[in-house]
């Protein structure tokens, strides 16, 4: 996706979690954190 849309990464790819440990899988919420250069 990142190269169809002609982007640049600017950073490494980070995980953001937001749900403690014991939370179910399909009720957390993660995401990924990047810099991007258009």
């Amino acid at each position: 996706w990142i190269d169809e849309q002609n982007l640049t990464l600017m950073s490494v790819m980070e995980k953001a979690s937001y749900d403690p440990p014991f939370t179910p899988p399909f009720m957390r919420r993660n995401e990924i954190l990047v810099r991007i250069d258009e």
